[in-house]
């Protein structure tokens, strides 16, 4: 079993590894319309990215939720999304692959597990993506 942080963003519900997420920001935090590019987050300076804007919305944004995803001290994305669900313990051999028909989320994403209570597809957000787009 590992355990993962579940989020939403549009109809998606995400999960994100939750060895590296060193903190969940509350709507409040994240409220500011127009942070774009990197922000200051306890003395680090971390890339904010929108995954409303990454999958492609372009109405003016809902209230976000967020976290921090970040693989060591010094480095860190901000990831924003619609809301933060909270801690979830999936058996990493119920991932399976992603089904023919699912969109523009393809690239973001690398697997899906079934929720056991909803039977809501939770899909495994590949957080080496962003860092990959990130790095510069």
């Amino acid at each position: 079993m590992s355990g993962y942080l579940h989020i939403v963003c549009l109809p998606y519900h995400l999960l994100v590894d939750a060895r590296h997420v060193r903190e969940v920001l509350e709507s409040e935090v994240t409220d500011a319309r127009n942070i774009h590019g990197c922000c200051l987050w306890h003395d680090n300076s971390v890339r904010v990215l929108d995954l409303r804007i990454t999958l492609g919305e372009t109405a003016p944004p809902l209230p976000h939720g967020g976290l921090v995803f970040a693989e060591s001290e010094t480095d860190g994305i901000m990831l924003l999304c619609d809301k933060v669900l909270g801690f979830v313990q999936v058996d990493d051999s119920d991932f399976s692959n992603l089904p023919h028909s699912i969109g523009q989320i393809a690239n973001l994403v690398d697997a899906v597990v079934p929720d056991a209570t909803t039977g809501q597809l939770l899909f495994h957000l590949k957080m080496a993506r962003f860092f990959a787009a990130t790095s510069g």
